[in-house]
């Protein structure tokens, strides 16, 4: 008889226990992996049967043949998740493909009229789990299901972040300025959740990007600002020259870079003084900044600031110093006075540059 109490006893229990655990464990994993599995070769098995069909649709030498293969599709499809949503991603790359003429379009559109795609998406958006809505709220977007939106403005306010976020792209696509507005401003709220996602809604805005910003603007704090004006910078747009020469008097010095860089962007001449103070900033982020905008200038004057900013006491505004004298410094006379110089952090910083430089140019 076994005493349960005896060390020796115990410790064989322990090993026992903690080996059936890991039995377990790889029996799960295993029964995960080939479901996986066998979803992907669901998906691919169906992906390959539906571009048989489709091909047979877009070359039908007749209305009464492509009609036909049309209805031998939707037998196919039926009503599996699979088959449908491998379907709509399939005829949705057909109708945006420069390749396929106008035929072929019409008939991909008499595809989608009678499969209804969109239908399955509004009944996954309706009746669906939080990650099918998620998904259907993506989809309506693209085929531009307007009698959604109340629906989409909903789940844009779900606790679910994956809904939400879903929910707020896909208002991003419909260009639904007034709902953006308030969801960008009530980002001042979750910090850590926003600036990737402020940056990706006004990536994918397909309405008018001005008048969105504008009324962000009219009432966020200047983290929100800050994110806005660096989403806004890629685009030089003129109609913000005057935000952002104001922002270069902030005391926030994320917002005076991110209006830095807009401003190095545009890259108007009248703008060289600006960076040039604020290459002289105490803030050594606002100073990287700067010395990274005076790319776009070309005088002897922002030359000299470049090389002295490449004896900075950070290594961040040496290196974008470094970068910008030897981009705009052609005949290379103020890049050899830093070589030859007497500061050997500044002769470091234009050498990495111009290293890397070499290195990359070989490599291509």
């Amino acid at each position: 008889m076994f005493d349960l109490f005896n060390p020796k006893v115990v410790t064989i229990l322990a090993i026992g226990i903690c080996l059936l655990v890991i039995v377990l464990q790889y029996i799960w994993l295993s029964v995960l992996a080939y479901r996986q599995e066998a979803h992907i070769r669901k998906y691919d098995n169906a992906a390959i049967k539906i571009d048989e069909k489709l091909e047979l649709i877009l070359f039908a030498p007749t209305l009464a043949s492509m009609n036909s293969e049309i209805e031998a599709l939707g037998k196919f499809v039926g009503k599996d998740p699979i088959k449908m949503d491998t379907l709509s991603t399939r005829t949705l790359a057909l109708l945006t493909s420069d390749q396929s003429d106008s035929r072929q379009k019409a008939a991909v559109v008499a595809v989608n009229d009678r499969l209804k795609p969109l239908d399955f998406y509004i009944k996954m958006l309706r009746n669906g789990d939080s990650y099918e809505k998620a998904y259907a709220c993506r989809k309506a977007a693209v085929y531009y299901a307007e009698s959604e939106l109340p629906t989409i403005r909903k789940l844009s306010k779900s606790k679910n972040r994956e809904l939400a976020y879903n929910a707020a792209m896909a208002l991003s696509i419909f260009g639904d300025e007034e709902t953006l507005v308030e969801i960008i401003q009530s980002y001042e709220q979750n910090y850590d959740y926003s600036y990737r996602i402020i940056l990706e809604l006004m990536s994918f805005y397909t309405g008018n990007l001005v008048s969105l910003a504008s009324k962000v603007f009219q009432n966020c704090d200047e983290y929100i600002k800050t994110i806005v004006i660096k989403g806004l910078s890629d685009y030089m747009l003129s109609e913000f020259e005057t935000a952002y020469l104001q922002g270069l008097m902030s005391k926030n010095p994320n917002l005076k870079a991110a209006c830095i860089r807009a401003l190095g962007k545009i890259g108007k001449p009248e703008y060289e003084h600006k960076l040039i103070v604020a290459a002289h900033d105490i803030n050594w982020v606002v100073r990287s900044a700067a010395v990274k905008a005076l790319k776009k200038m070309n005088s002897d004057r922002v030359k000299k600031t470049l090389v002295e900013a490449t004896r900075d006491t950070e290594w961040w505004v040496r290196y974008n110093a470094a970068k910008s004298l030897v981009r705009i410094d052609s005949d290379l006379t103020y890049v050899e006075s830093v070589l030859e110089g007497y500061d050997k952090y500044g002769s470091d910083a234009v050498k990495y540059v111009l290293y890397r430089g070499y290195s990359m140019s070989a490599a291509n």
